[in-house]
């Protein structure tokens, strides 16, 4: 049955709701990625709202945490989560639905009044597609939707005209050439190994090296983002861990107190003391994964700068010095430290010598397909938007999925 929106009535009467609707109340912006979603107005490009794209219970409750409630557990090894996203793709439309009514809820979205602009993966299956809508129209009643690739609205964000699009996600990582605004379907490549893999990785090597932290993700995943580096000269960087004398790329992290009054702030710390974890290879042996699949016995995937190259030298020959030249990195895996660097030097180093390469983190690259939907959005007006990129609610009753 359609559902509900409480308190809508009011919330529309009191000024910008639908007795007026501007742009501001007639096209919400959905970045649904697998970690985080990004909401927001389209004319709200500067400032969308961030959730976790997740549920979570609690051991031995039934109270479900959706999105941002999750933040109020201090403790979050006790959670058991449920996403709706697996290796890039939507397969649980269920938890999206909670995930969504929440956000929907927050950000004073009447559906009836409003067009949602939602990203979804490169190369989507249909059926996925298909699910997709069913839930915007029939579970939610929008008036009209569109659906786009997240890495074709990054290229809208990096302004130009040609370029690859590299996108390190929490599920999976995508490599995609896209030329005046459209994505080149047959050079894309995909990587199974995003920000949950690597993550995995390090609860591994810390449980088998130091403590038993399989129940600790949350807090492996704040480990990962503050410690982690990629580096530039492997074998170089692990003979210095090897060394008997002090090891300059050591770090020690500081473990959580959940039972003490104060606010959990976990913090890189100076000099070691009692209840950190010593942090020492892992900080670059994780990241590595991201080039070397093998190492965790990814046989027969390639590491990042194959999947780069091959994607660029499978296009038409006129678009390899356009492409190389313009390589950018957005998604949350962007923010590795090191990461733009080590693919330039390898890139240079696999690329015919004739190619310039040039590779660049996109500015705030969690958020660049966001941006990207928001500029599409407000480029023409809202009607203008409706008629040309949207489907109606109307027309997909009566057409379905196209």
């Amino acid at each position: 049955c359609p559902r509900r929106w409480p308190g809508r009535g009011a919330s529309s009467k009191s000024g910008g709701g639908s007795s007026s609707p501007g742009k501001r109340r007639m096209i919400f912006v959905c970045d649904n990625g697998s970690a985080t979603l990004k909401a927001g107005f389209s004319d709200e490009a500067s400032s969308p709202r961030v959730y976790p794209n997740c549920t979570a219970r609690l051991d031995r409750q039934l109270r479900v945490l959706v999105a941002d409630e999750i933040a109020t557990i201090r403790n979050q090894s006790q959670l058991t989560y449920a996403r709706p996203f697996e290796r890039g793709q939507l397969t649980n439309a269920g938890c999206e639905s909670e995930v969504w009514e929440h956000v929907f809820a927050k950000e004073d979205v009447d559906p009836s009044e409003t067009a949602l602009l939602v990203t979804e993966p490169q190369m989507t299956p249909p059926t996925i597609a298909s699910a997709m809508e069913e839930l915007i129209f029939e579970e939610f009643q929008f008036r009209a939707a569109c659906r786009l690739p997240a890495p074709r609205l990054a290229a809208v964000a990096a302004a130009v005209e040609s370029c690859v699009v590299v996108d390190l996600g929490a599920s999976c990582t995508t490599v995609t050439p896209t030329h005046r605004g459209d994505a080149l379907v047959g050079s894309c490549r995909r990587h199974l190994i995003g920000g949950k893999a690597l993550t995995g990785y390090l609860r591994e090597l810390v449980s088998y090296r130091q403590f038993h932290m399989m129940d600790e993700t949350a807090l492996l995943e704040d480990v990962k983002r503050k410690v982690s580096f990629v580096s530039q000269d492997f074998d170089a960087d692990l003979g210095l861990c090897a060394e008997n004398r002090g090891n300059p790329l050591r770090t020690d992290y500081e473990l959580p107190e959940y039972n003490s009054a104060a606010p959990l702030e976990s913090r890189i710390m100076e000099d070691y003391a009692d209840n950190v974890l010593r942090v020492e290879s892992e900080r670059f042996a994780v990241p590595e994964i991201l080039f070397s699949p093998q190492d965790v016995g990814l046989r027969d995937h390639a590491g990042l700068t194959d999947l780069v190259a091959d994607a660029i030298l499978t296009c038409d020959p006129i678009l390899h010095e356009p492409l190389a030249s313009n390589v950018v990195l957005c998604g949350g895996g962007a923010h590795l430290a090191g990461l733009q660097a080590r693919l330039h030097l390898e890139l240079r180093q696999t690329l015919p010598a004739h190619l310039a390469v040039d590779v660049r983190t996109l500015e705030d690259p969690i958020f660049a397909a966001f941006r990207g939907a928001a500029i599409a959005a407000s480029a023409v007006t809202p009607s203008e938007f409706l008629a040309s990129y949207c489907t109606t609610k109307e027309s997909w009753l009566e057409h379905g999925h196209r």
